[in-house]
């Protein structure tokens, strides 16, 4: 592994009519341990006011690097290439306008980012749901994936990669071109596959992803 480990992180939030939650969101990217040294929004052609509670949160916090990036409505993957151009840091982690995490992600994150060495090109957490009737998962029990190292085969499993808990490798995400524009849905899926053909995988067993669970969300 190479001495010159690069932490720099920029966070990723695609926003489409997200003003019941992206100030939740931006709260937890905001409070890491480990310092994005950049937060992109896409506003991706929001009909509610998403762009005034973003644009109003920036100036309520000028010391946090928050940009905003509005374009006409493309889909979730295009939003989400826009903010992955537009990133400076050498990991780019996606996180969603209805969900949060623990102070800690990226912190933990980029520990396991190091660990696993040069291959290493995604890093991804433990996930626990939160239900619109108020129930939140089990967590009795410490997380596990086989979604490590070299894990092609192991993707075809059922079971799956909490999106919003993936912290990518810019340079992985450049050299496969971003995500695939033709899936409207199941884009991480495919995005997965392509990662893992040129770069191992490391997991954090901990849930630092919190999952909102609610009528308006795609999946």
């Amino acid at each position: 592994m190479s001495g010159n480990f690069d932490d720099s992180v920029t966070i990723v939030m695609p926003c489409y009519n997200g003003a019941d939650y992206i100030v939740n969101a931006l709260d937890s990217a905001i409070a890491q341990t480990h310092r994005a040294v950049q937060i992109v929004i896409v506003d991706d052609g929001s009909k509610d006011n998403s762009a005034q509670l973003i644009t109003q949160y920036i100036a309520d916090h000028p010391d946090h690097n928050i940009e905003l990036i509005q374009q006409a409505n493309g889909g979730e993957p295009v939003a989400r290439n826009t903010g992955i151009r537009a990133a400076r840091g050498a990991w780019v982690a996606q996180l969603d306008t209805d969900d949060w995490w623990e102070k800690t992600k990226l912190e933990k994150q980029i520990a396991a980012a190091r660990a696993a060495g040069d291959e290493c090109a995604l890093v991804h957490t433990g996930v626990v749901g939160h239900f619109p009737d108020g129930r939140v998962g089990d967590m009795s029990k410490a997380p596990t994936t086989n979604r490590i190292g070299w894990c092609t085969k192991a993707l075809l499993d059922p079971s799956s990669i909490g999106h919003p808990s993936i912290m990518v490798r810019k340079s992985a995400l450049d050299a496969i071109g971003g995500y695939d524009p033709s899936f409207k849905q199941a884009c991480d899926i495919d995005l997965y596959f392509r990662l893992s053909a040129i770069g191992t995988f490391a997991f954090v067993p901990e849930y630092l992803l919190h999952y909102r669970y609610h009528a308006k969300q795609m999946s």
